[in-house]
């Protein structure tokens, strides 16, 4: 009795292989086609997005900040902080060698000194 019922059905697997046979833009397969008959047969549905409204209102924008405003501006020499001295750990050098030329300094030291530079005219710009 249980066979006679089923008979009557399709089942889901038989309803999407006809729906791909059909050429259903819904219905594909699950990787390679296989020659052994092995196929996995899968309902693609188009995803449902919520409507966007969109808001012009400036009362309703979240404001942004993407710069905080520091209190004291940073010098480029030592600086006095809360009487607590300051003093920048790499210095660029402007001693010269024993034969005039000017001391040479690491890379890292250069990498540090050209942060530090950067930092200074981007801390100008945010004023």
């Amino acid at each position: 009795m249980k066979n006679k019922s089923r008979k009557g059905k399709k089942s889901m697997r038989q309803q999407l292989k006809e729906g791909y046979e059909v050429g259903d833009l819904e219905v594909d397969l699950l990787g390679e086609p296989s020659d052994k008959g092995f196929d996995h047969y899968v309902l693609y549905s188009k995803p449902t997005l919520p409507d966007l409204v969109p808001n012009n209102t400036k009362d309703s924008m979240p404001e942004i900040n993407m710069f905080q405003r520091a209190s004291q501006n940073v010098s480029s020499g030592d600086f006095e902080r809360d009487d607590i001295k300051h003093s920048w750990k790499v210095k660029n050098p402007l001693v010269r060698n024993s034969d005039g030329t000017s001391k040479q300094i690491s890379g890292t030291e250069e990498t540090l000194n050209w942060q530090y530079e950067n930092a200074l005219a981007q801390n100008s710009l945010v004023k």
